[in-house]
Order: structure tokens, then C-alpha cells, then sequence
């Protein structure tokens, strides 16, 4: 499968490396191959949802509300649209993400617990590498929902599951 088929490409190849993420208009693409600028635009227009295996770390709320934190998260599924095919078709690594947050309410999730995330791509600001979603989340066998709400998740670093090296743009 060409990862090009069903969309239009509408932005540029360049030098700039975001490595192993490939963003669209509605997602966040795994991808190993590709020199990219700060985003490849698919025109597909199917929210695909991230399953995210997340542990929280450095957690605090602020006067207003909003909540400022650090996860690592594990990337353990992909459903839906064109971001599912090419990591089905490619058999890419998991990969583990680091990432900043902000959820827009009173957020009532464990700190430096094991949670599952399950989120709905929302949009996407490739320039900020800052993707939105509407998520769920949970505890790792579903049986305890901490929350739901909006989340705002800003890339920070790649590191590939099956290599102890760290890859940074």
C-alpha cells in the first residue's frame, strides 16, 4: 500500500526530520522512511484514535484550572483511517512518546500510575507538533475510568521500542 493512496498530499518533502511520526490533517502517522518538514498532509478525513499506554509524572493544576503535566506514553493500538493501513502494511514498531499535556478540567488520574488512554483525534498543529484529542481514561484492565475530556499532547521525543537509542529531531 502507498501510504499516499486516498488523500492528497498537500505540503512539501523537506530536510527538517520528525522522526517516526508522519502528521496529518486528522492524525498522528507512524512512518520510518520519510524526510518530512513539520507535517504531510493526508485529505482522508477519518479520525483515527490512539490507544496510549500512559504513566504520569510531574503533575500540577494551575489557578484556572488547567492541568500541566509530563507523560510517557506507549502507543499500543491505532484504529481507523489512513494512519491504521500504513502502520498495518509497514509493521512499524510501537514506538514510546514523550510528551506534554494539558487537560482542560479537574483531572483526577493517578500520578506515576500505569493508565490506558484512549484517544480521538481532534486536530492536529503540525508547526507546534501539538495534537488534540477527545480521550478516555482509564485504568489498564478498564474496569476504573478516571476521567474523560479534552487533551492536548505536544511531541517532545521518539524512542524506538527495539533500540535503546533515543531519536530526536
Amino acid at each position: 500500500m502507498n501510504p499516499y493512496e486516498g488523500g492528497k498530499r498537500i505540503a512539501e518533502l523537506g530536510s527538517k526530520r520528525i522522526n517516526n511520526l508522519l502528521i496529518s490533517s486528522s492524525a498522528a502517522y507512524l512512518s520510518d522512511y520519510i524526510n518530512m518538514p513539520e507535517a504531510v498532509w493526508f485529505g482522508d478525513n477519518i479520525p483515527p484514535t490512539l490507544v496510549l499506554e500512559m504513566t504520569t509524572s510531574c503533575i500540577n493544576q494551575g489557578w484556572n484550572g488547567i492541568v500541566n503535566g509530563g507523560f510517557t506514553a506507549k502507543l499500543i493500538d491505532l484504529v481507523g483511517g489512513t494512519a491504521a493501513a500504513v502502520v498495518a502494511d509497514q509493521q512499524f514498531d510501537k514506538m514510546i512518546v514523550l510528551k506534554h499535556s494539558e487537560l482542560d478540567y479537574h483531572m483526577a488520574i493517578p500520578i506515576n500510575k500505569t493508565i490506558l488512554t484512549v484517544a480521538q483525534v481532534e486536530s492536529v498543529e503540525a508547526e507546534n507538533r501539538a495534537i488534540t484529542t477527545l480521550v478516555r481514561v482509564m485504568s489498564t484492565d478498564k474496569t476504573t475510568v478516571y476521567t474523560t475530556g479534552t487533551l492536548f499532547l505536544r511531541i517532545i521525543d521518539f524512542v524506538r521500542l527495539s533500540n535503546e537509542n533515543s531519536l530526536r529531531t
